[in-house]
């Protein structure tokens, strides 16, 4: 409800909604707060930049979203390949050593639906 005054005060303010449960409830969220830009799946964050970018230059303000494939909407290639890895800490320009890496052993929040 706060966001819809300030997007109010500020009409260029871009409003996103990020995060498996965005993903889940989207078209409920654009529903519920018009005010919403637009909505990112955890599999997309790599699309946040031209997502904002996007919104930014449009004249018309359309809300966006990069969502993942659920599990039934296509073959399991197709869903796989719809998930983007992004994870900064293996851009080898974003290690603190040339000799140092990390391993992403789980992505998301520790709550059941994980």
């Amino acid at each position: 409800g706060r966001l819809k005054y300030a997007k109010r005060s500020n009409p260029d303010k871009v409003i996103g909604v990020m995060g498996c449960m965005a993903q889940k409830d989207q078209d409920l969220i654009f529903q519920k707060a018009p005010h919403v830009d637009l909505i990112v799946g955890t599999g997309q964050l790599g699309e946040i930049p031209r997502l904002i970018r996007e919104t930014r230059d449009s004249a018309e303000r359309e809300q966006q979203k990069a969502v993942s494939l659920g599990r039934r909407d296509g073959t399991v290639a197709e869903v796989s390949g719809s998930f983007q890895s992004y994870d900064p800490l293996r851009d080898p320009e974003m290690r603190p050593s040339p000799y140092q890496a990390f391993v992403r052993i789980m992505i998301g929040c520790d709550k059941f639906c994980t």
